[in-house]
């Protein structure tokens, strides 16, 4: 692919970018939880575009392994240190938007009835731009094995009677890179020894590359988890306030049905005491209206 074809893809990228973000409202014109809600929505299209790169990356990787010639090799490396640069640029922004998000978070209070909500909502984005940052260092390192294997298989070439030790060490360790130059200088096996090497200084450097920023994506990732830890810890002592204070409700329910039932037994309790004291009091009234109503029973009993 021509400079100019690479400068046209980039084009496109950068205008499809510029094309799918919607106009972002001032945030006089949203209430804070509106202006959150579109802050998420940027954040999810950004982490659509590093998707995007991450694969015109994966491509450029297979055809620079397919290259021929030191020209189209260059030309294509090239690409491929574009094209991390605008995923570095990209990265570094969603990140920082994370964190913007986050800050608004810290700065709600508990009892906000978006608050679990709001922050649970970037644990989410978080995770998803956890689980695209693992597949960019994935695609780098299925390239950094390719590029490994590639250089194994020139040494081999270059010196057949190299051990497994040697191998490793003229391929792997910086300072050995000097052993890797002189076999395949030396070797008769080459028609070209010069133009292998440089080939091969240019893929040892695209692997310390690769190195250098498998190191920067891991410092991001603890990051990132720092920022679902933040979220999550809110999250845990909201539920935690939410269950004490269902069960404070539980609670107050079994003493409001006690009431019930004691009130109910106290009602019941009242009705037959009050019919006893009803039979006792008719139980009275008859013997007097008897004692009345026959004077001379009474008198003789006396």
């Amino acid at each position: 692919m021509s400079r100019d074809r690479l400068q046209e893809l980039q084009s496109e990228a950068r205008g499809q970018d510029h094309q799918s973000m919607p106009m972002i409202p001032q945030p006089s014109e949203l209430d804070p939880s509106s202006q959150f809600y579109q802050d998420v929505r940027n954040v999810e299209q950004e982490i659509d575009t590093l998707r995007y790169h991450i694969e015109t990356l994966s491509r450029a990787n297979q055809r620079s392994l397919q290259a021929v010639g030191d020209a189209q090799t260059q030309r294509i490396l090239t690409e491929v240190e574009n094209i991390q640069t605008d995923l570095t640029t990209k990265i570094n922004s969603i990140k920082q938007m994370l964190e913007h998000l986050t800050a608004q978070n810290q700065h709600l209070p508990h009892s906000h009835p978006d608050s679990a909500a709001r922050r649970g909502r970037t644990t989410a984005l978080t995770r998803t731009f956890q689980d695209t940052i693992e597949h960019y260092r994935d695609v780098d390192h299925t390239h950094w094995s390719k590029t490994r294997d590639r250089l194994i298989r020139q040494y081999r070439i270059a010196k057949p009677t190299a051990t497994e030790d040697e191998i490793n060490s003229a391929v792997d360790d910086e300072r050995a890179g000097q052993i890797f130059t002189e076999s395949i200088l030396a070797s008769t096996r080459m028609s070209d020894a010069r133009r292998v090497l440089r080939s091969v200084e240019s893929r040892q450097r695209e692997m310390r590359q690769i190195e250098k920023k498998a190191l920067e994506l891991n410092a991001l990732f603890v990051r990132l988890n720092e920022i679902v830890n933040a979220q999550q810890e809110v999250i845990d002592t909201v539920e935690i306030q939410v269950n004490e204070t269902v069960k404070e409700t539980e609670a107050a329910n079994v003493q409001v049905t006690k009431a019930i039932e004691i009130r109910k037994s106290s009602r019941k309790k009242l009705w037959i005491i009050s019919i006893i004291v009803l039979l006792v009091l008719i139980g009275i009234g008859i013997a007097l209206w008897q004692a009345r109503s026959n004077p001379s029973q009474l008198t003789s009993m006396q």
